[in-house]
């Protein structure tokens, strides 16, 4: 049975690397899919033979849920 593996995009993409080295990174340890890559890097992950397995819906919130304002 082949496990096929993904990653959150936000996870990786806020640590100084930039986002074609990501995704080629993400090539090169045989991911099969990105999960929540911005609008902007679809194609360029598609090109690479990766699946965008979800999109983002909406910003995230900043701050999160745990805010009294909120």
């Amino acid at each position: 049975m082949t496990i096929r593996q993904s990653f959150a995009w936000w996870s990786f993409a806020q640590r100084h690397i930039s986002p074609t080295d990501l995704i080629q990174a993400a090539v090169d340890i045989d991911y099969d899919a990105i999960e929540m890559a911005p609008r902007e890097h679809w194609q360029h992950i598609r090109d690479q033979g990766l699946t965008l397995l979800n999109t983002q819906a909406h910003p995230l919130i900043p701050a999160m849920h745990n805010r009294l304002e909120n």
